[in-house]
């Protein structure tokens, strides 16, 4: 996953867990879909950012 596709769940993920309060679909919850977007793109920067560093030390 690329650092910037890393960055879109993040910001993604928080505006549809903090933002968005739409109780017209009932059978999803948005705050926790947001809250697990936000957790895999915190999981794929750590793992570019690291992907990275080990590319600039070769």
């Amino acid at each position: 996953m690329s650092l910037g596709a890393s960055l879109f769940l993040l910001a993604f993920g928080a505006i549809l867990a903090y933002a968005v309060q739409d109780d017209a679909v009932s059978w999803i919850d948005l705050g926790v879909v947001g809250l697990i977007l936000m957790a895999v793109g915190a999981i794929g920067l750590v793992l570019s950012l690291l992907q990275s560093f080990n590319a600039s030390r070769r």
